[in-house]
């Protein structure tokens, strides 16, 4: 039989599967490439796309980008504390997914943020596992209700990228269960992802990819998940072991392990064909469910359709309010915000991240975005009929690499980006044996999924565009890269970086690229510049240009280039000053601090807890002549502050996607008042951190030593104080809480426990807001130790002034249980059992304590 797409909708996956050859069903079981499965098109089974990533659908293809919306990152996601808010995210995204002809994205990461040098901390939610799974969950049945399937990842334990395709994470049993799997536990229940992503890292020694009790045992035994395992781009290792362990999906492809070898295995009785067929019903399960939720979407993958951006209104109504939204007020104890425009003529506008496009971390989560609103147009745009002056200079820089020049340079035909030529031969002249003429939108392009159309491995490009210079004075570009290049401005060589000279590995591009070679040249304002690179990823004849990757890391680009460019600062003690002059003469003043994708990103761990460059120096300068001057932070985890003493005001806003600039001028200006709470811990110094002993692999392993007292956890268990609490965040109105009570119900043979809490939440102040009401849990007495409280509960709610609205947080047997990793169960004791009413995990802030008996022990298994 031979199926249309729109009846193998209503297909029987096993006569499907006995209609399949073996070749055919091994061929199933890795990707065609860089984002589809394979299709059998004997049969009519068609192919499905997936697509990055957690804050922004990027499409198919690095090297051709469509832009894409780009959602605040996943801390700023965490910070909201609002699950129906994230829902709606989710239902955004699924329309950006189909937009792009993909039926599944690579999202959400719901790791545990248990050390901020993460690279990838701002990926995750949070550092607590119920805020992670609660989200998580909304997340995903945002995308699912709307037809896209979603890939929960990193399956498990994926907490830092030092050495990370092969480091083993040696974590106890109970450990694991409570703190990193619990978030997926959790959607597992409550949203039914259609698919896993399996870590790169190993667990007690073995590849999450090649693990049978983690893959089989537990996730589809235990907790009955009945979808589609893939491992993470190049993150699988074997063949026998990963697909015994239940690992239905290597991607990318072309295939590594899944071929003929697989066919061996089975001939020499090492395999069972029944294997084989329980992964490829798993994929063609994973295709069914996208032609059923959509399959319009799966036609249009399949027909090669165009993908497509989306950029709405209603779009970017959502995306603002998700940002501001996820906005913390840590401090305002000078009553300076909001800033009343009426009483103010000047303002200035200072720091490294005032002009700089920040709205997201690097690596798979970047994407080009469609548009990008810098925190200095955001406060132009909110003051533009006001006719107060906003005053810029930037006092420092903190960039790791020079940014790029999205959204200035421009082609030849005066387009976005720049005009990209390509050859198979090295270039004499710009029409000689031409295989395309491509404007390309970024200044960072990638070559590893799609190419031109006869392009070979091995090619020439040769890139050309131009910038009109802004100031006067000396410009300085950036360019790292893997293969090897030189940049020409207007004819003159500026940057050879492995044509003549010897390239310098330096971790670029996921540890495959080199160092950013610098070169500087004069520019005048107002001028147009022409910019030019001849590229190639041929090595370079007699010399050793090759740059240096680790052993056995795979490489996940052919070929990539990143060029930055911005004016040098040539005397930073004179930009210091002039950050300081214009702060004393105007009438209010707010720093943009933070960092960038250059310091968190895929592919390597940040190195310090610092704020990048001389920001702390220029924030301690400002305050000591305008201690009321408003510092906004953007990062995506936790930074030292040493000045956070002298600073009277602070906003924390992370990385926060299109609509940066215009959300942070909402909370600044008081046309949202901020509500988001923190999602994780800012300790004072990283030494604080219960995850700072065990850090980096030695010797190939991680001991997760702190165990269970991760974040908060472990800031109470060792009374070090925090400079910033997990829950913690302000507002520009003030609320009451009263009334509150407690039930629970657990009958003698029950399989789970009925509980809520209920209180009356009143808006006392003067202006709308929301408040979060965060409850937790101590269990007075229990066999096995634990930490002192437990968030397990949370509910934000909007008030107008005077409003007042009963609030009501159930809980269910997991609020109340320990994993025993003694009897290889949860358990739920009996006794006495404190639920903590509670606006952070500080002390201070705890608001009523209720009592409440579990008068069984309960013990269970599965979610």
């Amino acid at each position: 039989m031979v199926y249309a797409i729109d009846n193998f909708a209503q297909a029987d996956l096993k006569e499907v599967l006995e209609q399949l050859n073996l070749d055919e069903k091994v061929s199933l079981l890795a990707g065609a490439d860089w984002w589809n499965t394979v299709p059998i098109p004997r049969i009519g089974v068609p192919s499905i796309r997936c697509s990055d990533g957690p804050n922004g659908v990027r499409g198919s293809s690095h090297f051709m980008p469509t832009p894409a919306n780009c959602i605040p990152c996943a801390t700023a996601l965490g910070s909201t504390f609002d699950t129906d808010l994230i829902h709606q995210v989710g239902g955004l995204l699924a329309r950006d997914t189909k937009a792009k002809c993909s039926s599944m994205l690579l999202a959400p990461t719901c790791n545990i943020q248990r050390n901020p040098l993460n690279g990838r901390a701002f990926e995750s939610f949070s550092e607590d596992p119920f805020l992670s799974g609660m989200l998580a969950a909304a997340y995903i049945n945002g995308l699912q209700e709307s037809g896209v399937g979603a890939v929960i990842k990193h399956f498990v334990c994926n907490d830092m990228e030092h050495e990370r395709f092969s480091v083993s994470i040696e974590v106890a049993e109970r450990v694991k269960r409570e703190i990193y799997l619990t978030p997926f536990m959790i959607a597992q229940k409550l949203a039914k992802p259609w698919s896993y992503m399996t870590s790169y890292s190993r667990t007690a020694g073995l590849h999450c990819s090649e693990d049978p009790k983690l893959l089989q045992t537990l996730l589809r035994e235990e907790w009955g998940f009945d979808g589609l395992v893939m491992s993470d781009w190049f993150g699988c290792y074997s063949s026998e072991e990963a697909l015994k362990a239940g690992l239905d999906l290597e991607m990318p492809g072309p295939t590594r392990f899944r071929k003929d070898l697989v066919k061996v295995l089975i001939g020499s009785g090492k395999l069972s064909e029944d294997v084989i067929d329980a992964r490829a019903h798993a994929v063609l399960q994973a295709i069914q469910k996208s032609i059923v939720a959509d399959k319009q979407t799966v036609k249009n993958a399949n027909a090669k359709v165009a993908e497509a951006g989306r950029d709405t209104p209603e779009d970017r109504a959502l995306n603002r309010k998700v940002a501001a939204n996820a906005i913390v007020l840590l401090k305002n104890s000078a009553g300076i915000l909001p800033l009343d425009p009426r009483k103010i003529k000047t303002i200035a506008v200072v720091g490294p991240n005032a002009k700089t496009r920040t709205v997201s971390g690097g690596g798979s989560a970047y994407l080009t975005a469609s548009y990008i609103v810098p925190p200095l147009k955001g406060i132009q745009n909110a003051l533009e009929s006001t006719g107060i002056q906003v005053k810029y200079t930037a006092g420092c820089y903190a960039h790791r690499e020079l940014p790029m020049l999205d959204g200035w340079m421009t082609a030849e035909n005066d387009a976005p980006g720049w005009t990209a030529r390509f050859s198979n031969t090295e270039f004499e002249t710009d029409d000689q044996d031409l295989l395309a003429t491509l404007v390309l939108p970024s200044s960072r392009v990638r070559i590893n999924d799609t190419r031109p159309t006869g392009l070979n491995d091995l090619f020439y490009m040769r890139l050309s565009g131009y910038i009109v210079a802004e100031e006067t004075g000396v410009f300085e570009f950036g360019m790292s890269l893997v293969g090897r290049a030189r940049l020409f401005v207007d004819g003159q060589l500026v940057i050879d970086n492995g044509y003549e000279k010897q390239q310098t590995y330096g971790g670029t591009f996921y540890g495959a690229g080199t160092i950013e070679e610098k070169g500087v040249c004069n520019v005048t304002a107002g001028e147009k510049y022409h910019i030019e690179i001849e590229f190639t990823n041929f090595k370079n004849p007699g010399k050793t240009a090759e740059v240096a990757i680790k052993r056995g890391q795979p490489s996940l680009m052919t070929a990539a280039l990143r060029l930055g460019g911005t004016m040098k600062i040539q005397d930073e003690e004179r930009a210091l000053q002039d950050a300081v002059d214009l702060v004393r003469s105007c009438d209010a003043a707010i720093c943009f601090t933070g960092s960038d994708l250059g310091w968190e990103g895929e592919g390597a761990d940040r190195t310090q807890f610092l704020l990048p460059g001389r920001t702390n120096e220029l924030v301690e300068r400002l305050l000591a002549v305008k201690p009321e001057t408003i510092i906004c932070n953007q990062t995506g985890s936790a930074f030292a502050m040493p000045w956070i003493s002298e600073a009277t005001t602070l906003l924390q806003s992370w990385f926060g996607g299109n609509e940066t600039g215009n959300a942070i001028a909402d909370v600044v200006f008081g046309k949202v008042n901020p509500s988001g709470r923190m999602p994780l811990s800012f300790p004072y110094q990283i030494e604080d951190c219960t995850g700072f002993l065990n850090w980096q692999a030695e010797n190939g392993k991680v001991y997760y030593g702190e165990g269970l007292f991760v974040g908060y956890r472990g800031y109470e268990a060792t009374k070090r104080d925090t400079m910033f609490a997990f829950g913690e965040g302000q507002s520009y109105t003030s609320f009451e809480w009263s009334n509150a009570k407690a039930n629970i119900n657990a009958a003698d043979r029950a399989e789970d426990i009925a509980a809520s809490v209920k209180l009356t939440v009143k808006n006392t102040g003067q202006v709308a807001g929301s408040d979060v009401v965060q409850l937790y849990v101590h269990d007075r007495e229990s066999l096995l130790r634990r930490p002192y409280k437990e968030l397990k509960g949370f509910r934000k709610v909007y008030l107008e002034p005077g409003e007042s609205q009963e609030v009501e947080i159930k809980m269910d047997k997991l609020a109340f249980s320990y994993y025993d990793d003694g009897q290889n169960c949860w358990v739920a004791e009996a006794g006495a059992f404190d639920l903590i009413l509670a606006r952070s995990c500080r002390k201070r802030d705890v608001v009523d304590t209720l009592d409440v008996e579990l008068g069984t022990t309960i013990r269970w298994t599965g979610v």
